[in-house]
């Protein structure tokens, strides 16, 4: 059972206040109501909004990520916000590094983009790329 399928029964509950903000849950013993978002910051708010920057967030609640807990875990390491590794996480192990070619001088040659239609028959048939075509359409 994920945290979501555990926590939505347990405030499916009517309004404890007018303005609906105060919730009663779990059998009306747990008095719920929501956090200020640019405090308590959603993982959209936090990685798209504010793209990955601290602001004001004391907290970020990741609820959807591609990739299941991996995702999240990955995202966090990245964002500087997951401190829970052992030290040789980060000390053994090999690790990929990529150094991209230089870009040359001058103006870069037009580059013909293959229009969507044709890549897909062309595909379909088993044929090459078009010559001039560059990139990872090709």
């Amino acid at each position: 059972v994920d945290e979501n399928q555990a926590f939505y029964p347990v405030v499916a509950a009517p309004p404890a206040a007018e303005t609906g903000e105060i919730v009663l849950a779990a059998n009306r013993s747990l008095w719920l109501m929501p956090l200020p978002a640019g405090l308590f910051c959603g993982g959209h708010t936090f990685f798209v909004q504010q793209s990955g920057e601290r602001r004001g967030c004391l907290n970020v609640h990741i609820t959807f990520t591609e990739g299941g807990v991996h995702g999240k875990l990955w995202r966090l390491r990245e964002a500087g916000l997951w401190g829970l590794e052992p030290e040789q996480y980060y000390d053994e192990g090999r690790y990929l590094s990529f150094r991209p070619p230089p870009v040359p001088a001058g103006p870069l040659p037009a580059a013909r983009v293959e229009p969507y239609d044709e890549c897909v028959a062309r595909v379909a048939r088993g044929g090459a790329p078009p010559a001039g075509a560059v990139g990872w359409w090709s």
